[in-house]
């Protein structure tokens, strides 16, 4: 799935790209340096926005199977008691989704970081980005309530 979610920041990379063309065409003809056609401003804009889209849904849904498949391993890791290495993430529940840092990720100028992440990253989904391989991350909670560690059903007994 990870390869699907390249492909969809790539494809919205690219949109910006083509959508900032558009509007300098736009800006120059409204300062009167350069002559554009309708056709020269509005074509890379409407590429640029179908582009973005599309990466933007590729993305969504690739990031949302990574989950599924997470929150899967850790329901059969409950129910068949595996021997699967496995840390578990023990939070406050009022705290998910809303413990965020500065993304190491991002870096929106240089080369080598994934320049389309966000400037804030969740703890949570920083944590299971950078776990060993060898290792599960579980939380508990209920499955599909958030991306990041792979939740277990649990009640409250």
């Amino acid at each position: 799935m990870e390869i699907f979610s390249g492909i969809g920041r790539f494809l919205i990379g690219c949109g910006g790209l083509s959508f900032a063309y558009g509007i300098k065409n736009l800006l120059s003809e409204l300062t009167g340096t350069d002559f554009y056609t309708s056709e020269e401003i509005s074509t890379p804009i409407l590429i640029g926005i179908g582009f973005a889209l599309v990466g933007g849904v590729i993305t969504y849904f690739s990031v949302e199977e990574e989950q599924r498949l997470r929150d899967y391993n850790a329901n059969i890791f409950l129910e068949e008691k595996g021997e699967t290495n496995f840390a578990l993430y023990l939070r406050p529940f009022l705290s998910t989704g809303k413990l965020f840092i500065d993304n190491p990720y991002h870096n929106s100028w240089g080369v080598g970081a994934d320049r389309f992440e966000d400037s804030l990253i969740d703890l949570e989904t920083l944590f299971v980005r950078n776990k060993p391989e060898k290792y599960e991350f579980f939380a508990l909670g209920r499955p599909g309530e958030h991306w990041g560690a792979g939740r277990m059903p649990t009640t409250e007994d």
